[in-house]
């Protein structure tokens, strides 16, 4: 194969970064952990660094440029972000088999302008240990989801969550929880008050179709252990099932207010206090400045 026949082969197999322009632009991907779980969604970081304006880009479509039988990446929660001098696309992935795999190389195509030619970046593989999931994947939600976001899986070894709320259980009850999860229905889970039990009933009410249910449980759980990743992504998850929408969004409110959200009720209450108490303090200060200048 000639050069030039090698060359026209790795653009056409390329992913265009349409609108992108410039020379010299480099690619580097990451992936958020190295050892993760079945089913488990894991942050891809895709980051761009060089001469050009990439107010233009867009997140395009990765799940083409993979083995979907190892991954499955969602293209619809995709983002842009800006990190120091890149820009930054992050994708969530989900491994789908256990074992030693390795997260393919990416080609990326774009205008260079100074040679005048479509140019051809890449990143590299990444080796990534996968183990039997702490997470059960949710087979048929993906079946139907025909790209929409989704919630993450369910939550099936409770000493592998952040939570850990498997500490304490009985037997008798550990084994109601496994099978519970074996059979993925809703009203498994509400014999259970740890956080692990909400997301799982969320979660199989989004199976089921029922996005209030499911948005209600979402909104009660966040005053208990703050508005986490796993939420928002469930929350995103029964709003395009609600609006028939593969392209919504976290509610703007939810995205601003995330350094409050993050916390429970109590931190919450805490933050409350502190900016009130700044703003008095700031009043107190005005108030004697004018007292003085007056």
């Amino acid at each position: 194969m000639t050069i030039l026949s090698s060359l026209f082969c790795s653009l056409f197999a390329a992913i265009s970064l349409g609108g992108v322009a410039g020379g010299k632009i480099s690619a580097q991907a990451s992936l958020e952990a190295h050892n993760v779980y079945v089913g488990d969604p894991v942050d891809l970081m895709v980051d761009f660094v060089g001469e050009a304006d990439f107010t233009s880009l867009h997140p395009p479509s990765l799940s083409g440029a993979v083995d979907t039988a190892l991954w499955r990446i969602d293209d619809k929660s995709a983002r842009t972000e800006t990190v120091r001098r890149a820009r930054r696309l992050v994708y969530r992935v989900r491994p789908l088999k256990e074992g030693l795999l390795e997260f393919p190389r990416l080609e990326f195509s774009y205008s260079n302008v100074y040679e005048r030619i479509e140019a051809v970046i890449s990143t590299e593989p990444m080796p990534v240990n996968v183990k039997k999931g702490a997470n059960v994947a949710l087979a048929e939600l993906d079946e139907i989801s025909q790209g929409t976001p989704m919630p993450d899986g369910l939550v099936y070894d409770l000493s592998k969550s952040p939570w850990n709320s498997k500490k304490g259980m009985t037997d008798d009850l550990l084994f109601r929880w496994q099978r519970a999860c074996s059979l993925g229905k809703a009203e498994g889970f509400r014999e259970f008050d740890f956080p692990e039990a909400r997301l799982n009933e969320a979660a199989a009410e989004l199976m089921d179709g029922n996005w209030a249910k499911a948005l209600k449980i979402y909104s009660l759980l966040e005053w208990r252990i703050g508005q986490t990743r796993e939420i928002e992504r469930g929350i995103v998850a029964a709003l395009a099932l609600k609006l028939s929408d593969a392209d919504a969004e976290l509610p703007v409110w939810r995205q601003v207010l995330r350094p409050v959200l993050r916390y429970s009720w109590k931190g919450r209450l805490l933050v409350g206090f502190a900016a009130l108490a700044g703003i008095a303090l700031v009043l107190w200060v005005f108030k004697t400045i004018l007292k003085i200048l007056v």
